[in-house]
């Protein structure tokens, strides 16, 4: 799917639009994420979801090309450095959320709160993003 759906994605739209619909498609998943009252929804706001997957190789391959090919081991590496440190970051911010949250009913809007958290770091993303490539398009 990666492979067949992000080529044509990519050839579609373009890195740029494909890593900022990725993105928003990822910010509004992590508010229907949160908002999910039964199980089967998951699977919805999942298949929904699905350019949010294109956002990351579409930004290396933008990285990729932009990057003076001696420099692109060290900035490869630093986007994955970056990514590691997500990847312990986030269950530190995440973990105290879910007990604070967990006693609320399903119906309660609260119980979400982790995807929310997920949303607003996106959006923040997001923004940042449409910032940067408008900076770029400007000043090239």
């Amino acid at each position: 799917m990666q492979a067949g759906l992000l080529g044509w994605l990519l050839k579609r739209l373009g890195e740029v639009r494909t890593v900022l619909l990725g993105l928003g498609s990822a910010t509004i998943a992590g508010i229907a994420y949160g908002l999910v009252q039964q199980g089967w929804m998951m699977y919805a706001v999942i298949f929904a979801n699905l350019l949010s997957f294109a956002s990351g190789p579409a930004l290396q391959g933008l990285i990729s090309k932009n990057v003076d090919p001696r420099e692109q081991g060290l900035v490869m590496g630093s986007l994955n450095g970056l990514s590691s440190l997500a990847t312990i970051i986030s269950p530190l911010i995440g973990t105290p959320i879910l007990p604070a949250v967990s006693h609320l009913s399903k119906s309660d809007l609260r119980v979400g709160a982790p995807f929310y958290l997920i949303a607003l770091l996106l959006a923040v993303a997001l923004v940042l993003a449409i910032r940067f490539f408008r900076r770029l398009a400007l000043s090239g």
